[in-house]
């Protein structure tokens, strides 16, 4: 099969790559210029938005399958996020329209805003309370809007990743890169001890993205996750037991609010219909983040 992941020099798009490859599958990238590292051949390293080198590019490489990844996951600015996440898939679906290729339109548990119960399932009320949420909410109406008008789109909702090369914006990589630099006489500070999510390895992820590209339905939204809450205290002891560090842990300020403490979901409907369940083990997960610092 010959797929196309956008943002292919991203976190999730370097594993994707690499699983892809395995499954004997061509691959072809885009991803923005701006990424610090060289473009290979089978790379177009444009923005999205510039549809005539992206058209053209569509032209060449034929993609039978699309992995939509480009996108910003970071930011307050309501705008940038529209623009990075919404405005890029409506450059993406609108010109696997005339091929008539799949396409998958990662989602995100940011959709879902504060819980209104726990596991949180598919059927749970949209509400984000964040900014990415609501671009993220943006996105996947019009991958479904697309999906409604024939076109084979796959919304899959993944919760909180971990994994090897998780950039340090987000917490368990930021524990990490400061477990790396410890001392056993040092200290790491815990802010938001108590606060729980929903954390899952990119590579049972990748998998899962593959599953529902080849046999999951269209116009359908798959929750990917555990179904198991771990708070930041946990993961970062985690952390120090598989980096063999002795350092003291010291609970910081509890910042976040308590209708967002604990965010955990449900896989029960990949699990039904296409037989996926998490497969990595946290500390394995943590372990893998803890080496590739070294």
């Amino acid at each position: 099969m010959r797929c196309l992941i956008t943002g292919i020099g991203g976190f999730t798009g370097q594993h994707l790559a690499r699983f892809l490859g395995e499954q004997g599958a061509t691959v072809f990238g885009i991803d923005s210029p701006r990424r610090k590292q060289p473009c290979a051949a089978d790379i177009l390293c444009r923005d999205l938005t510039d549809r005539a080198a992206v058209r053209a590019f569509f032209q060449r490489v034929r993609p039978e399958a699309i992995f939509h990844l480009a996108g910003k996951t970071r930011g307050e600015n309501l705008g940038e996020l529209l623009g990075a996440n919404v405005e890029t898939t409506s450059v993406v679906l609108e010109l696997a329209v005339e091929p008539g290729c799949a396409v998958l339109v990662p989602g995100s548990a940011a959709e879902y805003g504060f819980p209104q119960e726990l596991p949180m399932r598919e059927t749970h009320p949209v509400r984000p309370v964040t900014p990415y949420g609501m671009s993220k909410a943006r996105q996947t109406a019009l991958a479904l809007d697309y999906a409604r008008r024939g076109l084979r789109v796959f919304v899959p909702r993944p919760f909180n990743l971990l994994g090897p090369g998780l950039p340090e914006s987000f917490a368990p990589a930021r524990l990490a890169h400061e477990i790396a630099v410890l001392r056993d006489t040092d200290e790491l500070v815990v802010d938001n001890p108590d606060t729980r999510r929903d954390f899952v390895d990119v590579r049972d992820v990748v998998r899962a993205y593959w599953e529902i590209l080849t046999r999951g339905r269209p116009g359908e939204i798959y929750n990917l996750c555990t179904g198991v809450g771990v708070s930041l205290e946990e993961a970062a002891r985690g952390l120090l037991e598989v980096s063999d560090r002795r350092a003291r842990l010291r609970r910081g300020e509890q910042t976040d609010p308590p209708a967002a403490l604990t965010i955990v979901g449900s896989f029960d409907r990949i699990r039904a219909e296409l037989g996926w369940t998490p497969q990595i083990p946290l500390a394995d997960s943590l372990r893998a983040m803890s080496l590739s610092l070294r």
